[in-house]
């Protein structure tokens, strides 16, 4: 199976992560609403943005590093007498 690169996508990813996840954001835009409504502060709606972002990062992060720690097995001797790279079928 191919290995897909990590190099100058981590931006792409964030980017997409935030459309995917953009419900996750509804108490922030709901802390908006309420600053308009009865004038609570916006930093309520900052903050809750923040730690959507801030969660989103840890995601991506946590699974990043998780695909960085598979290790490739090692290889093994061929013990298929009927194998083409078995020398002993071509009489070799």
């Amino acid at each position: 199976m191919r290995k897909v690169s990590a190099g100058g996508s981590f931006i792409l990813c964030f980017i997409i992560n935030v459309f995917l996840t953009f419900w996750w954001s509804a108490p922030a835009w709901i802390l908006l609403a309420l600053h308009f409504i009865f004038g609570i502060s916006v930093w309520w709606f900052i903050g809750a943005v923040a730690v959507w972002f801030i969660r989103i990062l840890i995601g991506m992060i946590l699974i990043g590093w998780a695909s960085r720690c598979s290790v490739p097995d090692a290889p093994k001797e061929n013990k298929n007498p009927y194998s083409a790279t078995n020398s002993k079928v071509f009489g070799q």
